[in-house]
């Protein structure tokens, strides 16, 4: 009989609704039973809960906390870890375990809803019931998400791939090809097989220390006049989401001038995203960017990105520059032409 270490921490999975409002309860929703009750696999459930939250109150303080109470459990007891999340901030935690715990032998799986499951038209059980038949079935090793979108199609997501939910439909999607399995097409081997050959490790590294860690994430838009931030204490890092050609404005003499502004806090890490081939022929003002001390990151999502940079900051301080612009797991898409 399979056993799977279920953690929960709230999130709208986690929910109820009273009187149209969507929150955590004191009471802790029993997943596992109602997973049972419904007709679930014959499996073994040890459910713990660490914290109980909507996710967007999540700091990246949990993250230690999860990484903490994970590897304080026995995992060669379990076939899998089962991870309950709020969906707001589920791609940012999906890609910080992938990378703590890249390297991991069996199956951890993140899952959250679009609705409270007992709402009509919830998807939290039926990707519950997919991340367990995954553990089953699939013991694919490795950080994953599951989710069913509007179309009826249940993914599973490489989790250092997943990119935040569309604002209309709920759907989940990832980042390039990091499905690893789509209800509609099976398999995809190839990064099956990747997942496999990826390095075991036995030990993981003591969990991070996110205190006194600031990630500021600005995302470029017309009129951002970059000129107004002023940062009374500066931040570890800056990440820059740029326009999808790895530009932004660099006018001279314009205080909507991204260029200027990473010119005037030299002291701090830039990093630009996103780039497809930083080596290849780029835009002017992607040249004056790179120029000004700007750090290009390759073919990553912003989710993806933020949590690198939390991690490195966290993991290795020193070398955060370095790091951050290498492939910790599966994160790093090669360049297409």
């Amino acid at each position: 009989m399979k056993r799977i270490l279920l953690i929960q921490t709230g999130g709208t999975i986690g929910s109820t609704t009273i009187d149209k409002n969507i929150n955590v309860r004191d009471q802790v929703i029993p997943l596992s039973e109602v997973y049972l009750k419904g007709g679930g696999r014959n499996v073994v459930f040890d459910l713990h809960t660490p914290f109980h939250i909507l996710s967007e109150n999540l700091e990246p303080r949990h993250w230690q906390q999860l990484i903490n109470f994970i590897q304080s459990q026995a995992l060669d007891l379990y076939d899998g870890i089962l991870l309950t999340h709020g969906s707001d901030t589920l791609p940012y935690t999906a890609a910080l375990l992938a990378y703590h715990f890249r390297g991991i032998s069996i199956p951890l799986i993140l899952v959250c809803a679009n609705k409270p499951i007992d709402t009509p038209h919830s998807n939290g059980m039926i990707n519950f019931s997919k991340a367990v038949d995954f553990i089953c079935d699939t013991p694919l090793p490795g950080v994953f998400v599951t989710y069913q979108n509007h179309d009826g199609k249940i993914s599973v997501h490489l989790g250092s791939r997943l990119m935040a939910s569309d604002w209309y439909y709920d759907d989940f999607n990832s980042f390039g090809d990091g499905v690893v399995y789509r209800s509609d097409i099976g398999l995809n081997l190839s990064l099956a097989e990747s997942l496999k050959d990826f390095p075991k490790r036995k030990e993981f590294t003591p969990a991070p220390c996110f205190k006194g860690i600031d990630i500021l994430a600005l995302r470029t838009h017309p009129g951002l006049r970059y000129a107004n931030l002023h940062c009374e204490e500066p931040p570890t890092a800056f990440l820059h989401i740029l326009y999808h050609s790895a530009t932004a404005n660099t006018t001279e003499g314009t205080p909507l001038s991204l260029m200027h502004f990473i010119k005037k806090h030299p002291t701090v890490p830039h990093f630009l995203l996103s780039f497809k081939h930083s080596d290849q022929a780029l835009y002017d003002s992607s040249h004056r960017l790179i120029e000004a001390g700007g750090i290009p990151l390759q073919n990553i999502c912003p989710e993806a990105a933020l949590a690198k940079l939390y991690y490195c900051a966290a993991t290795e301080p020193n070398h955060l520059k370095e790091r951050a612009t290498q492939c910790l797991y599966f994160e790093v898409l090669p360049p297409h032409f």
